[in-house]
């Protein structure tokens, strides 16, 4: 149990650290113009998250209760299926609902509609 407990504690502590780097990665990529700070910037998250994503594996593994880890990684795997449906669906809805809204109501649009 002993040996357990510090398995997972270093794996969760594993995990925070690779989410504290692919923070400050994300946040600089806008402001980066430079192709070898993009690169570096892409290799640091390509780092960060490629260690986080078997150290989730992992962290369900020891969680699930004992002879039902097959269901926990498959609801694991499940709930990440779902975001990858669901996350590019909400936002490139609210896209297009925006990019519509503002061409509608654009200054030049509403000339046709109002005349000054």
């Amino acid at each position: 149990m002993h040996r357990l407990a510090q398995a997972l504690y270093r794996s969760r502590r594993a995990y925070r650290i690779a989410l504290r780097r692919c923070g400050p990665a994300y946040l600089a990529v806008p402001w980066l113009a430079d192709a070898a700070a993009l690169a570096a910037a892409a290799f640091a998250l390509g780092l960060a998250l490629g260690s986080a994503q078997p150290l989730t594996i992992i962290l369900t593994y020891n969680q699930a209760p004992a002879g039902r880890s097959g269901e926990a990684l498959g609801m694991r795997i499940m709930a990440n299926k779902v975001t990858q449906i669901a996350v590019p669906l909400a936002f490139g809805g609210f896209g297009a609902a925006m990019g519509s809204a503002t061409g509608v109501f654009s200054p030049p649009a509403c000339s046709c509609w109002w005349p000054a």
